[in-house]
Order: structure tokens, then sequence, then C-alpha cells
């Protein structure tokens, strides 16, 4: 049987860690150094990621989205067709916690083209990154994020703490399997 394909993008504010999450995928590894993304980042969406699961088999296109607001007119675009929504924050910034709402709002609509009024209803996933440095939100806030959006962890992309958990979720979301539990780590593919 053939892997099912699925497009999840990740978005969020700049300097979260959204390349650098999806670095780990694609490269087994975290980066130190900050790259910026412009639009898109096709050195990583042009990758899939094979992904083994007890429902079968899944080729997932992460497409790590620009958060620098010089490009916010490109970002939308690169949403169409998107499943799953994978939002990030830099975990130890209140400015970054603030400005997530609108990077999700944004990729929502834009996933099936929609204005934002008639945004589809596609599952998110919500990540504070950086908590191996600690956390600025209590716990009742962290609540609200996971109220509003559906689901929500603190991830360190530097440790690989909690790495998987957003994409075994959204793939549960996305196929209506509660019983979908990943049965080996996600491995690059070649190009999509």
């Amino acid at each position: 049987m053939a892997a099912r394909r699925i497009k999840i993008v990740i978005t969020g504010p700049p300097g979260a860690g959204k390349t650098a999450y999806t670095r780990c995928f694609t490269h087994g590894e975290f980066e130190t150094s900050h790259v910026r993304t412009l639009g898109v980042n096709l050195q990583v969406n042009l990758q899939n990621l094979s992904i083994q699961t007890t429902r079968g088999s899944f080729d997932v296109a992460l497409w790590d989205t620009a958060g620098d607001p010089d490009y916010a007119g490109l970002r939308g675009g690169y949403a169409l067709g998107a499943q799953g929504v994978i939002g990030i924050y830099d975990g130890t910034s209140r400015p970054s916690v603030a400005q997530l709402s609108p990077y999700i709002e944004e990729m929502c609509a834009a996933a099936n083209g929609a204005s934002e009024v008639d945004a589809p209803d596609i599952p998110v996933f919500v990540c504070g990154n950086k908590s191996e440095e600690g956390t600025i939100l209590t716990i009742e806030e962290e609540n609200e994020l996971k109220d509003k959006w559906g689901s929500f962890t603190r991830l360190s992309v530097r440790s690989c703490y909690h790495l998987y958990d957003p994409i075994e979720t959204l793939l549960r979301k996305i196929t209506g399997h509660d019983d979908l539990y990943l049965t080996a780590n996600p491995s690059p593919l070649s190009t999509y």
C-alpha cells in the first residue's frame, strides 16, 4: 500500500525555532546558527519525511514558512492545500507568544484559499520552543493556548524534547484515528 501524502505548514514569529525544528527531521541535528527564512525554506520543504505508524505509512512534507514580517505576502501561498499547522513561538519571549495567533490564522485561512472569515477547520498544534531555558507562561496561559488551538506542548529543539509530539498528534487529527502512534522516528526521503 502506498504511503499517504500529508502537507503540514510550520509558522510563527521570527526567531521561534521553526527552521531548527524542521532541520532536526531533515538533517538529524540541531544547528546553533540562525539563518533567516525567505518566504519558505526550500531546502527543507523539498524533503519528505517517511513516517511509519500503527495505521500505515505517511510521506509528510513540512513547509517551514518565514516569520519575518517583510515576507508576510509570500507565506499564505505556501499554505495552500495544507492539512495541518504547527505554530511555534519562543517560549522565553512574551512578544513571541503575543505574535503567534495571526500567523496561525493566516495559515489556516490560506490552506484552502479562504478569507480569514471562512478559515477552514484544520488541526493546529502549538509549541512553546526553547523549554530548556524555561518558560514565561503560566500553566493557565498554556492551557488557554491549548483550549484555543486544540493541542499544545513545550518542546526543545535543542534537546529533542517532545520533538515528535506535534507530528504524531496532527496525523491522528488529520486521519481521525486516535489509535495512531509512531512506530519509528521519522526519516528524510528524497525530493518531494
